[in-house]
């Protein structure tokens, strides 16, 4: 299933093959979708993170019964399929499902170290992760994704200027003038830039967008219809935190996580109920009811009774899969309780 899931993902991306999804209401209705060049690989179940999730559940399990099973053919077999997913999962660039990736692995060798050995279990993590990141930051949108957040390019310039010293004959940079103003100090009348516009032109509106937009999209009029001139349409304007860290991360910090917040505020106990936080309304049909945090969402939806509720579940799963774990002295059920555990606290992530 695994394979023939990887397959599919991968002609996607590669293959032109159509994509469906259920991320919205048109799409449920069964729309052939294509994917774009920046558009990510769904799943038929929801949609990219749906699918990233499910790879995480599944690589997990097959990488730790690669490394148990007797017969070498299968275990080789195993890890080839493994990286055959692993891609796919890169190429969902889902960032919070490839964190639950590393917890996941990171947990399941922990836990084979007390059935096998320190020595055993470090040597083969090692050799996982080496592979995992490799990958991760020379192949694929994962690492443009983790880029937008953490901001290495942006922490890459700050060492160098902390630990590399100037060219001697350089001419410092002052952070309290713009760098244009700086040029000017040391600029001639011959160092005028060339202009990109014909003599006459209206100079455009450009506006600044977030790194993940890769159009100018405008917000359209009341009847939904969009225009080339006129005031039916105007150009999106983006929040700080979208021009910081994304517009993904921007709408969830902005907008979903906010609401959450003031939908468990109404009601701590109990919450504002399920399908509410992203209403203006209560018969308001949304696009969607995502908060983009499930722990956000359970506070804001179901109170404090209903997030510890829910999350018992997974705790006691966790109290009785160790049980069984423990007492097993089978090298492949152990590795599968080890797993269990692992997926689960991985869900958790």
């Amino acid at each position: 299933v695994v394979l023939g899931v990887s397959v599919y993902g991968f002609g996607q991306k590669y293959l032109y093959w159509p994509a469906y999804s259920t991320m919205n209401r048109e799409f449920s209705k069964g729309i052939t979708l294509y994917l774009s060049e920046h558009a990510r690989v769904l799943s038929t179940f929801g949609g990219h993170y749906d699918l990233a999730a499910y790879i995480m559940l599944t690589i997990t399990i097959i990488i730790a019964l690669a490394f148990v099973v007797k017969k070498w053919w299968l275990s080789v077999l195993m890890l080839l399929i493994a990286l055959f997913e692993y891609w796919i999962l890169i190429l969902t660039a889902s960032r919070t499902s490839f964190i639950a990736y590393l917890v996941s692995v990171t947990v399941v060798f922990l836990l084979l170290a007390f059935k096998k050995s320190i020595l055993w279990s470090l040597k083969r993590y090692v050799g996982v992760m080496m592979v995992t990141m490799a990958i991760m930051l020379t192949m694929g949108p994962m690492s443009e994704r983790f880029a937008q957040v953490i901001k290495l390019e942006e922490l890459k310039n700050n060492m160098n200027k902390a630990f590399l010293p100037p060219p001697s004959n350089a001419i410092a940079l002052r952070d309290d003038i713009p760098l244009e103003k700086q040029l000017e100090i040391v600029a001639t009348s011959s160092d005028t830039p060339p202009q990109t516009q014909k003599p006459g032109e209206p100079t455009s509106n450009v506006q600044e967008r977030p790194e993940d937009v890769y159009v100018d999209p405008y917000i359209q009029n009341a009847t939904g219809s969009k225009v080339a001139t006129g005031s039916a349409t105007r150009p999106a304007s983006y929040s700080e935190n979208a021009l910081q860290y994304g517009l993904s991360s921007g709408i969830r910090l902005d907008a979903l996580w906010p609401r959450a917040i003031a939908g468990f505020k109404r009601n701590p106990l109990l919450g504002s109920g399920y399908a509410t936080l992203v209403k203006t309304a209560v018969w308001e049909q949304t696009p969607a009811e995502s908060t983009d945090n499930d722990y956000l969402r359970l506070l804001g939806e179901t109170g404090l009774l209903g997030f510890i509720s829910f999350l018992s579940i997974f705790g006691l799963s966790i109290a009785i899969l160790y049980k069984a774990f423990r007492n097993t002295q089978d090298q492949l059920w152990a590795t599968l309780f080890a797993t269990g555990i692992a997926i689960i606290v991985g869900l958790l992530v």
